[in-house]
């Protein structure tokens, strides 16, 4: 796999390159609003994204039937808790329900509280 830049060189400073300043400041401002108290992670079936931070090791991700996001739960003796939402990459424009049509995610029912 070739890089197509030099990881070391900031986003910013690349972006700034391309733009004009006030292109650049408006992308670095949403950037920073939409990324705010979140942590990356990984799932154990290999999706990434971006999360609530506090997010644990043993927490689930999950597209809630009617939800526009996916969200994070977590076990909570017997019932769970949302945490809040999370993104993740190539699953936030209905691909989830279509992976779960065609048998590649399972479909699980979870009591919230």
């Amino acid at each position: 796999m070739s890089l197509l830049f030099d990881p070391s060189e900031s986003m910013y400073a690349r972006l700034a390159a391309s733009a004009s300043d006030g292109d650049a400041l408006g992308f670095k401002a949403k950037v920073r609003m939409r990324t705010w108290e979140k942590v990356f992670f990984a799932t154990c079936s290999g999706w990434i994204g971006l999360g609530p931070r506090g997010m644990q090791t043993g927490d689930i991700v999950a597209v809630l039937y009617g939800g526009r996001t996916p969200v994070v739960l977590r076990k909570d003796t017997n019932h769970y808790r949302v945490l809040g939402p999370c993104y993740i990459h190539q699953m936030m424009d209905g691909e989830a329900v279509e992976m779960c049509d065609s048998g590649k995610l399972a479909e699980e029912e979870f009591e919230l509280r």
